[in-house]
């Protein structure tokens, strides 16, 4: 039997390999995959990396609901994997990053022209910043996994270490770390409790804890506490989490009456008994499995309503886990009882739609002779670095790197992006691989619906991974300058946006290639995109004004349109089609008789009205801007006299009816 790869070997074998493929050195093939793993696991949200770092800092991360600045830093020796080493040899990193920082900050609240990228990042965040992290990712062993630092700027700052065996852990389990919470600063010491309950390995308990620490866990750990995937359910502005702060500003004392609680998973639980009663004083692995929307809105409460939680109790049950128990994890997240039910395809990649991805990448052979052209999909990370490694032990590496060029290669969040560009969502992959996965998850048709893509719809996916491949190909040779990946995404956008998305997809898998109708019109689009972008920042940072729908929307106002080289005359593929389950119909294929009707009305409704709903939508920042695009997009297909998608004439649809109750009316004569 052949021996088990350690995590820690499978961390050495990713990093090396992706040293390999991309042509970089192992250190920073090292920081890149820290990142990747730690934006995976809900600690980073979308760092900004910088290609030449400043001293020792290779990137920043904002969270705008702790109001925390993330510097990373990297402790990398390549001889010295996995050995324990001393905490003072991190003491050159930190050290260097505090005094950037010092020197940074001032210098960035001073700025008000042109700067260096990690001014104009931080300018954006005058008067934001409450507290400020410094994550070192490290390939050697600490004992230290969290220290408070001196204030920076002024500002509270602390220490988090990311070693060889943390981020090893998250390849291996794609999980968070398991972080030791204490609550002997609670009166009385901890936290009271009532149990166990429940028999073998498998325990519960009941708690009912002050609102107040639940705002301070969720500003003290952010997004981690609330597992990986979550997240997608923290937007604090939908009716379920208006009701939540609506109850605690009006009627704190009956918020524990009106609350479904909290549903919380553990791998370990230190309790004491003090004058007859049990007490929590630590809880090892601490997850919020359901609930996350309470726990979204108690912090927002506090932290930026200042809303008072004094008096604010919330019911708890807690389950302790063995370790590794991940599916008894994933049953209590299912069944648990919460204001936003969570789907399963938000906590796993073990997700139908994924599983199909994944299965087709292996089959779907698109080399002209069939002799063996396929697109390798990473579902699991590490997946490319594992069967890499395995081949080159049976001597069949050659054979493998044919079949897989490292350039046919996509994970998860890399689809998403795919497709969130070309449905015009530039802003949303702007923000991020965590968000534009959570987003993607969660379309109205996408992967947690329980769709389970085809081949076509594979097809068509691989035809948007060469377009974007190809798109920053492009834009790399203009040399715009920095915010490559943010061009790509809008550029994309705008062409799919123009040509209505009537490109022949089928062709372009096909051939394997992009073609020199797309290369042409990146090579006039990408400027125009860079140039709107910057221009519209203005003194904002470029990166976080592109993460916004006003972002969008003043991309679309560039006047260019498409030659009749790049598009086809045939129907646009719907981005979302999907086979699904036996009985059901593809996804997107509505039946006959409401899709005449439906197209009937949006075309009705006139060009002119488009035009109107569309400017309407802008001026008063009404929709989303992709729905903007939608709207205008439709009014120049009606004004053509040419038949809108049925992808749009679905959108357009609810577009119409949330502009009809927003008031809009158009102006007809």
């Amino acid at each position: 039997m052949a021996e088990a790869t350690s995590p820690l070997d499978t961390l050495r074998t990713i990093v090396s390999i992706s040293a390999e493929n991309d042509g970089v050195p192992s250190s920073r093939a090292f920081t890149g995959q820290g990142m990747a793993l730690l934006e995976e696991a809900g600690q980073l949200n979308g760092p900004e990396w910088f290609a030449d770092p400043v001293g020792r800092i290779d990137a920043f991360d904002w969270d705008a609901d702790t109001g925390r600045l993330t510097v990373i830093v990297t402790d990398f020796a390549p001889s010295r994997w996995g050995e324990v080493r001393d905490k003072r040899e991190l003491l050159p990193a930190v050290t260097d990053a505090t005094s950037q920082l010092t020197r940074l900050l001032p210098a960035a609240a001073r700025s008000d022209g042109d700067a260096t990228r990690a001014i104009s990042y931080l300018r954006d965040l005058r008067g934001k910043i409450r507290a400020i992290r410094i994550v070192a990712m490290s390939n050697g062993s600490y004992e230290t996994q969290q220290a408070a630092l001196e204030n920076i700027a002024e500002i509270p700052a602390e220490l988090s270490v990311w070693d060889a065996g943390d981020l090893a852990t998250a390849v291996a389990h794609t999980a968070v770390r398991e972080q030791t919470i204490h609550f002997d600063d609670q009166p009385g010491g901890g936290v009271p409790i009532l149990g166990p309950i429940g028999e073998h390995d498998v325990s519960s308990y009941l708690m009912v804890l002050p609102g107040d620490l639940i705002a301070d866990l969720y500003q003290a750990h952010g997004a981690s506490i609330l597992g990986r995937n979550i997240r997608a359910f923290l937007q604090v502005n939908n009716r379920v989490n208006k009701g939540i702060r609506q109850s605690l500003r009006e009627t704190p004392g009956s918020f524990f009456a009106f609350n479904n609680g909290l549903s919380l998973t553990a791998t370990e639980l230190e309790r004491s008994l003090v004058g007859g009663e049990h007490i929590v004083t630590s809880i090892k692995g601490l997850e919020i499995v359901n609930g996350g929307q309470t726990t979204a809105s108690l912090h927002h409460a506090k932290y930026h309503d200042g809303i008072s939680l004094a008096g604010v109790s919330v019911q708890a049950k807690l389950t302790v886990l063995p370790i590794g128990a991940d599916e008894m994890a994933l049953q209590i997240a299912r069944f648990a009882n919460s204001q936003s039910p969570v789907r399963m395809g938000d906590l796993t990649s073990n997700n139908r739609f994924f599983q199909s991805i994944e299965q087709l990448s292996r089959t779907v052979d698109f080399s002209v002779d069939q002799t063996g052209k396929l697109w390798f999909f990473e579902r699991i990370r590490g997946q490319f670095a594992t069967e890499t490694a395995a081949a080159r032990a049976l001597g069949a590496e050659a054979r493998f790197k044919r079949k897989y060029d490292r350039t046919r290669r996509f994970d998860k969040a890399e689809l998403a992006k795919y497709e969130l560009a070309w449905l015009q969502m530039p802003q949303v992959v702007a923000a991020g691989a965590e968000k534009s996965l959570a987003i993607f998850m969660n379309l109205e048709h996408g992967p947690a619906s329980g769709g389970v893509p085809d081949e076509k719809y594979y097809w068509r996916l691989v035809a948007k991974a060469l377009l974007w491949a190809e798109t920053d190909r492009v834009i790399g040779s203009l040399d715009l300058g920095g915010y490559k990946a943010v061009d790509v995404g809008y550029t994309i956008a705008l062409i799919s946006n123009r040509t209505a998305g009537r490109l022949d997809l089928d062709a372009i898998a096909r051939r394997q290639d992009a073609g020199d109708a797309w290369r042409d019109a990146v090579t006039a689009v990408a400027p125009e995109v860079h140039a709107n972008l910057i221009r519209n920042a203005g003194a904002r940072n470029v990166s976080s004004w592109s993460k916004t729908a006003a972002a969008w929307s003043a991309v679309q106002d560039i006047d260019w349109n498409p030659g009749s080289a790049l598009t086809t005359s045939a129907p646009a593929p719907d981005a979302t089609r999907m086979a699904v389950a036996a009985g059901q119909a593809a996804i997107g294929l509505a039946a006959d008789e409401e899709d005449v009707a439906a197209r009937e009305r949006v075309e009705e409704f006139g060009s002119q009205a488009w035009f109107q709903l569309s400017s309407w939508a802008k001026e008063t920042d009404n929709l989303q801007g992709w729905q903007r695009g939608i709207a205008f997009s439709v009014g120049r297909l009606v004004a053509a006299g040419k038949t809108p998608t049925a992808k749009q004439v679905a959108q357009a649809v609810k577009i119409l009816d949330e502009a009809a109750r927003l008031g809009f009316t158009p102006k007809r004569g």
